[in-house]
């Protein structure tokens, strides 16, 4: 028969882990609230800082925001200024100097011609599908005298080589006599003049 006898008692004993409950929870009561007051400290901070960029954003709005609808109404009336200057070089490029034109005519016209009337027209056309003025000349007038014939042809022919008036021609052969014709109650006097036209077409004029 075994005798043992315990002489400790329960509140001496003592664990053999190295690890003493105890003190887990005295360091847990001090680390952790320390854990959870820099989270809330860094929490706040970040809110502070949140709230300082989005202040200072919203002054620079509120700064910038006029300049920028004023920028905007400039770029938009700039646009509109470029589209209506960019039509008016378009009619500029595709008009015709008719000065030149009528000074050049005025120098080829012969004494023994007479010009009754000069007609220009314009019509726009597209072409290619561009849009385009398309330019028409006539001359309607009569020469006198035996020469008459010869006069109308030798005018069509300078015309047709004139500087000034080449450059602008849609052909070579531009000119062209669409009407040559005596007077209808013709005389000894003038039986020999001749009522003519005389047109021509000019290059499209693209915008």
């Amino acid at each position: 028969m075994n005798l043992r006898v315990d002489l400790i008692l329960d509140t001496e004993r003592r664990s053999a882990s190295v690890i003493n409950v105890k003190s887990v929870m005295r360091i847990s009561a001090i680390v952790v609230p320390s854990i959870l007051a820099l989270i809330v400290a860094w929490f706040m901070f970040s809110m502070w800082q949140l709230k300082t960029d989005r202040d200072s954003l919203k002054k620079a709005l509120d700064i910038e925001g006029p300049k920028k609808l004023l920028s905007l109404r400039v770029r938009a009336d700039l646009a509109n200024n470029a589209v209506v200057l960019n039509e008016l070089e378009g009619w500029r490029r595709a008009r015709i100097d008719w000065s030149d034109q009528l000074l050049g005519l005025q120098k080829q016209i012969p004494d023994k011609m007479q010009l009754s009337t000069l007609t220009m027209a314009s019509e726009l056309k597209p072409i290619n599908n561009a849009p385009a003025r398309l330019y028409n000349l006539a001359l309607d007038g009569q020469a006198v005298g035996d020469t008459a014939q010869t006069l109308v042809m030798q005018l069509q022919n300078v015309l047709m080589q004139s500087s000034s008036l080449s450059n602008c021609l849609a052909a070579t052969n531009a000119f062209k006599v669409t009407r040559f014709e005596g007077p209808e109650n013709a005389t000894d006097d003038n039986k020999n003049d001749r009522f003519f036209r005389i047109e021509c077409s000019y290059k499209p004029g693209l915008f």
